[in-house]
């Protein structure tokens, strides 16, 4: 009876510890919260306004347009840049091609015309 409530508690303990591991969930937010006007930017930090971002809550950052076009299997990302309609534009690579590719302010990735 010991051995196997012991043998047990192994079995779950390894099961949590799996469970842990295989997260589903992103990494970073593709949209992180933006501090609010009453939060002080904190010393030595910098804060850049794009294009087409002005104070709307889905604006997309460098940062996750980026992360974005690699999510969607692009690699080597150069060159983005974001546009007055707040679409982020870029070159990147897939499947050993330099592509142009964009990001609408939705957040789909696309081919974008050269």
């Amino acid at each position: 009876m010991k051995r196997t409530m012991i043998t047990l508690a192994a079995l779950l303990a390894a099961a949590g510890i799996a469970q842990a591991q295989t997260s589903t969930t992103p990494s970073s937010p593709s949209t992180p919260a933006s501090p609010s006007a009453t939060t002080p930017a904190s010393p030595g930090s910098t804060t850049t306004t794009t294009p087409g971002a002005g104070s709307s809550a889905g604006a997309m950052t460098q940062t996750s347009a980026k992360t974005k076009i690699e999510a969607s299997g692009y690699s080597n990302v150069k060159d983005l840049k974001q546009d007055a309609s707040g679409q982020w534009t870029a070159h990147a690579t897939k499947a050993g091609k330099q592509l142009a590719v964009m990001v609408d302010s939705t957040g789909n990735v696309k081919e974008a015309q050269q």
